[in-house]
């Protein structure tokens, strides 16, 4: 596998890679948001609870649920969006994405539907399809940090997002990097201050590996 973006940081080298075995947002991850699709040649659902639209549409309507259309643009890969795209004929209409009334006032801690608990319930929506598009569209990275020698000393998987801006993978592998690059400069420090105690002559000390 090869990287899409690396880096030397101070004696170590970052890597950025795809996420080629990502976790599907909507059915891996505990959420609140009900995902219901309807299309012929792909799952994009995290329920099977309805046999169409319009009984996923009844059902969300009759337990007051916040809803949101979702929109499905099929060529050359899938995109999926709460908003209409503007090609006509390779995007459409495909399901809904909702959190139903008593969820909403549960996670939110009120006892009423206010404007704002449906706001707050919409903007969780919308951020929940974000990431599955991601997760659709491949938009999913990790790092690895490694030393000189070649060898891993920190990774991490599941970034969604642009790995360079929204999502945090290079600035969290910086941050990586940074934290193994103290952690060495202090273990020899420490090392140095032991040679110093022993008064072990300097040809005989190591050199600091950062």
């Amino acid at each position: 596998m090869e990287s899409i973006h690396e880096e030397a940081r101070d004696g170590l080298t970052i890597k950025i890679f795809q996420d080629e075995d990502a976790q599907n947002p909507i059915t891996d991850w505990d959420d609140l948001v009900t995902v219901a699709c309807f299309h012929p040649h792909y799952n994009l659902s995290n329920t099977d609870k309805f046999s169409s639209l319009d009984e996923a549409k009844a059902y969300a309507e009759s337990e007051r649920a916040v809803v949101v259309p979702l929109y499905l643009y099929d060529h050359s890969g899938i995109t999926i969006s709460t908003g209409a795209f503007s090609c006509p004929w390779d995007s459409g209409l495909v399901g809904i994405a909702f959190i139903e009334r008593h969820k909403a006032l549960h996670e939110w801690g009120k006892t009423r539907m206010t404007p704002h608990v449906r706001m707050l319930a919409a903007s969780y929506i919308e951020g929940t399809i974000k990431n599955f598009d991601d997760y659709l569209t491949g938009n999913v990275w990790g790092y690895v940090v490694e030393d000189e020698d070649g060898e891993d000393v920190d990774s991490c998987w599941g970034f969604l997002g642009d790995y360079d801006q929204t999502c945090g993978c290079l600035d969290e592998a910086r941050s990586a990097a940074d934290y193994h690059t103290r952690d060495r400069r202090n273990k020899h420090l420490a090392k140095v201050k032991a040679w110093i105690a022993h008064r072990v002559p300097l040809d005989c000390r190591q050199p600091c590996p950062v």
